[in-house]
């Protein structure tokens, strides 16, 4: 049960009560009595025929009728409708709904109250009803409130915290702008200084071979220089001294020497030291060096002189010892126009038998 409270449109200053008592299943189902103050008025209501309740040109559709009415009812009236009672005293009280749009009010629909003067008014029923309705909307309001203030703490809390992020963005925005400030300063300065050093470099060639690294001009020093070549050690003594040795015929002793040194001459080129020679023997061979030197001179010198009388001589030893060295079978006899035989070959190195024969 819920006792409502309507303005009167003809006096602004009363106003009319109104108990409404579910009779129904639906929410429409109800059962209204009024008074005034002087006399009862009753009327019942069927949630399926509210639909007439309605003027011939109403705005609202029956769908927004009944959401209207029960809206009314359950005392959760809508801003924008506005419920006016019209009193004719011991016949009606009639309830007018309005609808507000920009000012200008239409009429959507009316609800009369016959009068019943048998219909038992029970005011102490209405003020309780009154009286708990309120403690219950003042107890939701206690409770909407509460909510509200925690919700506004919450709202504070997040304010403060938006604003702190919205600071420490701003904060990270200006030194992120600060560095590439300075990143961009830096760039401009080495872009200055390479545009300066190559304005240097057009104006005055000549520095541009100074500005190479040092290692570069070592390299290219050492590359430039040459190569020494490798000292070729000469041939030990004891080959050296094979002469002395095929000196035993005391008749070819100025052809053995010719041999000799043609043979020391050629083999003398060929061993080599492969550049392991040591200053010692260095030595040692610059003075057999120079001690050949002189046997060499005296040898070419006694060679001049008897290169006349022994010519043919020695010539036909060179050319029996060379094939002798060059291979180990016998060369082929050779035939001289004045032999009166074939002579046999003679072996490697025997020099006095080949002078013999000749």
């Amino acid at each position: 049960m819920r006792v409502l409270r309507f303005p009167r449109s003809d006096d602004k200053a009363a106003f009319v009560l109104v108990q409404v008592t579910q009779k129904g299943s639906k929410l429409l189902d109800l059962k209204l009595v009024g008074t005034e103050g002087e006399e009862p008025y009753v009327t019942s209501l069927k949630h399926d025929k509210v639909v007439s309740l309605r003027v011939n040109n109403c705005p609202a559709s029956e769908s927004e009728w009944q959401e209207i009415l029960e809206s009314l009812f359950q005392q959760e009236p809508l801003p924008d409708i506005q419920a006016t009672a019209t009193v004719q005293s011991e016949k009606s009280i009639s309830i007018t709904l309005r609808k507000d749009v920009q000012g200008i009010t239409q009429r959507l629909g009316a609800i009369t109250l016959s009068h019943d003067p048998d219909e038992a008014i029970e005011l102490f029923e209405w003020c309780g009803a009154a009286v708990e309705s309120s403690t219950g909307s003042k107890q939701a309001a206690a409770d909407l409130a509460v909510r509200s203030s925690e919700a506004e703490v919450a709202v504070a809390q997040l304010q403060s915290q938006l604003e702190d992020l919205i600071k420490a963005k701003c904060d990270d925005e200006t030194m992120l702008l600060r560095k590439f400030r300075d990143l961009l300063n830096e760039k401009k300065i080495k872009i200055r200084e390479q545009q300066q050093a190559l304005a240097a470099l057009a104006a005055n060639p000549s520095m541009a071979g100074q500005s190479q690294p040092s290692q570069v001009v070592e390299v290219e020093v050492e590359q430039r220089k040459p190569k020494k070549p490798s000292r070729q050690a000469a041939e030990s003594r004891p080959a050296k001294r094979k002469a002395p040795a095929t000196r035993r015929v005391e008749e070819s002793e100025d052809d053995a020497v010719v041999d000799t040194m043609d043979v020391d001459v050629k083999r003398e080129p060929e061993d080599t030291d492969p550049g392991n020679t040591t200053e010692a023997t260095a030595s040692v061979d610059s003075d057999d060096n120079e001690d050949d030197a002189v046997a060499d001179t005296s040898a070419v010198a006694h060679l001049k002189s008897s290169q006349q009388i022994y010519g043919s001589t020695s010539t036909a030893a060179s050319q029996e010892k060379a094939p002798a060295k060059a291979a180990e079978k016998p060369p082929p006899p050779r035939a001289l126009p004045f032999a009166t035989k074939k002579t046999a070959p003679t072996p490697a190195g025997d020099e006095t038998e080949s002078d013999d024969e000749l």
